[in-house]
């Protein structure tokens, strides 16, 4: 019988991951969380009917770790997860490390610890891989409509935020399905700024995001921006540019594709 590890700390962290129909994946998430060199974090798996053996693998996991808590999806939908393990996490700082994504390297969440305790911000946003691709920024302290017009800054993975704000304005919204975590990062951008490292934290996957997909992610984002800037604001306007022009980058590669 494996021996469970006990370790009796209180959590600085609460790393938040939601699963379905992922069990190695779920594997490859808690492998690299369990690498950090920052140890004092809980991680709440909150996993929903799967078809696989994601319940036995999440069970097993908490099982051998005391900082691992395996709780069942109370709420159908990711974001309704994810509000559901911000509800249960003990920790003052939240990450959202869903099955299947990875902290890029062993110091991810001490970097980011850092900076938000350094910083006294609401939120710290680091740098990101897809595998093929890495996407990193210049250190900078950013307020909501520079967020909201930079197409690459709203990936929750990378993310680290303080629980009692995230918990002030309402966690995630469920009217929104694929862009809720931009939502949430310009509700709390509303009330402090932010700060962005350059340091790389995450690898997600990248799962084949369709055309299709990309123009909902656009759609609710552009909606969002409306929502918190006025519908004829100049950053609902430019989010509108930008939207036609990716939409339009999107056809024409298609059109490219479809000649050869």
């Amino acid at each position: 019988m494996q021996t469970k590890r006990v370790t009796q700390l209180i959590p600085e962290v609460s790393v938040i991951t939601v699963v379905k129909n992922d069990s190695k994946g779920l594997q490859k998430t808690i492998s690299s969380l369990f690498s950090q060199s920052f140890s004092t974090w809980e991680c709440l798996i909150i996993s929903a009917r799967s078809e696989d053996d994601t319940q036995v693998v999440a069970t097993e996991i908490a099982d051998s770790d005391d900082r691992v808590t395996h709780i069942h999806e109370s709420t159908p939908g990711i974001y309704a997860a994810m509000n559901q393990g911000i509800l249960l996490a003990k920790a003052p700082a939240l990450v959202f490390m869903n099955a299947g994504d990875v902290f890029a390297f062993s110091n991810a969440i001490e970097n980011l610890y850092k900076e938000l305790v350094a910083q006294k911000c609401p939120v710290v946003i680091g740098g990101y891989s897809t595998g093929e691709k890495i996407f990193s920024f210049k250190r900078k302290t950013f307020g909501p409509k520079h967020f909201s017009l930079n197409r690459r800054w709203g990936c929750h993975q990378s993310m680290m935020l303080r629980r009692n704000v995230v918990n002030s304005v309402g966690g995630f919204s469920l009217d929104y399905k694929i862009a809720s975590d931009f939502d949430l990062v310009l509700k709390i951008l509303n009330k402090l700024n932010g700060t962005r490292i350059r340091e790389v934290v995450s690898v997600i996957e990248p799962n084949g995001i369709s055309s299709l997909q990309i123009r909902k992610v656009l759609a609710e984002k552009q909606e969002i921006r409306r929502k918190h800037f006025g519908k004829y604001s100049w950053s609902a306007l430019l989010g509108e540019v930008w939207t036609i022009l990716v939409l339009s980058k999107i056809k024409l590669r298609s059109l490219i594709g479809n000649l050869h």
